[in-house]
């Protein structure tokens, strides 16, 4: 119909005006040395630098206004995850997480004391001790990385989701096999 006569219509003259072509692509380098060589006055030039100078800045704010944002202080920074150390036994020890907690249930018959819990191989914390038959809950933003990074916590002022947890695990020294534990998933988590 007419609108796609009218939009053939402008697509042949906008491909048959170099004029309109110039003005919305950027110039080759050898026409635009000739363009600046060709008189353009020294208010044309720092005026051109202030709008690219405003593009830029422009550029970079909705560049970082989509980044996320993750808890970082590097004084907090922990170990690195102990990729060397074999899995050991699951145990029955259950782990919930609403995304700003998260719940161990000791339902094991086995206490544990000073260790560290792992989270997704990155994020660790050290606790103290775990009995038979205890519940503890730790909250999320106290586990770090050896970055000194945190992660994503969920809540009614979350900027993203909060960071799923998958794999909990038990260091209970340097050289013993690693503790698995049973994570739960949370509903609000799962796709």
């Amino acid at each position: 119909g007419r609108r796609s006569e009218r939009g053939l219509a402008l697509a042949e003259g906008v491909a048959a005006s170099p004029r309109l072509v110039a003005a919305s692509c950027p110039l080759p380098a050898s026409e635009a040395s000739r363009a600046s060589a060709g008189g353009a006055s020294r208010g044309n030039r720092s005026a051109g630098r202030r709008r690219s100078l405003l593009a830029a800045a422009l550029l970079s704010l909705v560049g970082t206004a989509g980044c996320r944002q993750f808890a970082y202080e590097p004084q907090k920074a922990g170990p690195e995850y102990p990729f060397f150390l074999p899995n050991g036994p699951t145990e029955r020890i259950q782990v919930f997480s609403d995304g700003i907690t998260l719940e161990l249930v000791n339902a094991s018959g086995r206490s544990f004391r000073n260790f560290d819990v792992w989270v997704n191989q990155r994020y660790s914390r050290f606790i103290e001790r775990l009995d038979a038959g205890e519940t503890i809950r730790l909250p999320v933003d106290t586990f770090w990385d050896h970055l000194g990074e945190g992660p994503q916590t969920g809540g009614f002022f979350a900027s993203a989701a909060p960071t799923p947890i998958a794999l909990v695990q038990i260091q209970v020294d340097e050289v013993s096999p690693l503790v698995g534990l049973i994570s739960v998933p949370n509903p609000q988590e799962t796709p």
